[in-house]
């Protein structure tokens, strides 16, 4: 979840990959969940982890609902990663879309199409953000967090 404000969202996705687990032959062995932190950010510490615990071998497959939810990277880098975790015979599997299977060439276009909008969609939200609290500012309104004594 990349904010506070999405404070079931963790559990919904656990609640949803668990099922998907348990009807597709998978064991969870651990989760890797990254609270308040943009799925763009390439420095969350339990993604990072995750990338590391790679090379341990001990998990065949990365669950997760959506694509998305494991990165909104750029398709570069969200490749880089993919591949990284290829060396060690992981896979990603979501929920929403099934195994991404970048292989073939019908497989590698879908996830670059999927990851490019996953990511064109991170940047459209702050983009959004950015402008609704520039407008708010420019009314003379408190953005950041809670207001200094006296400030109507």
């Amino acid at each position: 979840m990349s904010s506070a404000k999405q404070d079931t969202s963790i559990g919904n996705q656990r609640l949803a990959v668990e099922r998907y687990a348990r009807d597709n032959g998978f064991q969870i062995l651990r989760d890797y969940v990254d609270e308040d932190i943009a799925g763009w950010r390439a420095d969350r510490d339990d993604f990072l982890k995750m990338i590391g615990d790679a090379a341990n071998r001990d998990f065949r497959a990365v669950l997760c609902l959506d694509q998305d939810r494991f990165s909104r990277f750029k398709p570069s880098k969200f490749f880089r990663y993919l591949d990284m975790l290829a060396d060690h015979d992981v896979r990603i599997v979501s929920v929403e879309q099934g195994e991404l299977n970048v292989d073939d060439i019908a497989g590698a276009v879908l996830g670059v199409v999927n990851q490019h909008a996953k990511e064109q969609y991170s940047r459209d939200v702050s983009r959004k953000v950015t402008d609704g609290l520039i407008a708010k500012a420019m009314r003379g309104e408190w953005v950041a967090g809670r207001p200094p004594l006296g400030y109507e």
